[in-house]
């Protein structure tokens, strides 16, 4: 019995080791960013800081360049915010993924798009790991790590 029990939770740790290995592989094979990284050094801080944000003065910060999203992956705490400015010379129309459907995380999709040096905050209330991109350009995309 006790046996049994052990090769059950063995086969239980391998499947879940499976499932998180093929996620985190898949996200960084379609961005090409590796999402430690995120957990390492978060936008505005030190080595595994986490930016609080209790109002959009003091929001994460995502800037839409000619070059794409910087920094591509951020990491917050449920509940946080990120704000999303676009210094590009396009529109910016911050979506979920996948491109087009956007129901990764359900609400998080601009109604309309903005041209250069306005902005677009979004609340974070859902933990896990939310790809978006440029719905008006889908290559350019990055990731929002929830905690």
């Amino acid at each position: 019995m006790k046996k049994r029990r052990i090769e059950f939770i063995f086969i239980g740790i391998v499947i879940v080791s499976g499932i998180l290995f093929l996620a985190y592989t898949a996200i960084n094979d379609r961005n090409g960013a590796d999402v430690s990284d995120a957990l390492k050094a978060p936008v505005g801080g030190a080595p595994g800081e986490i930016q609080n944000s209790k109002n959009q003065s003091d929001a994460v910060r995502v800037i839409m360049t000619d070059n794409g999203f910087d920094p591509a992956i951020v990491t917050v705490k449920k509940g946080d915010s990120v704000f999303f400015e676009n210094r590009s010379g396009e529109m910016m129309l911050v979506a979920s993924d996948p491109h087009p459907q956007h129901d990764q995380y359900p609400g998080f999709a601009m109604k309309e798009g903005t041209t250069r040096g306005e902005s677009y905050y979004f609340t974070f209330d859902s933990s896990g790991v939310w790809g978006y991109h440029n719905h008006l350009n889908p290559e350019k995309t990055g990731i929002i790590v929830v905690i």
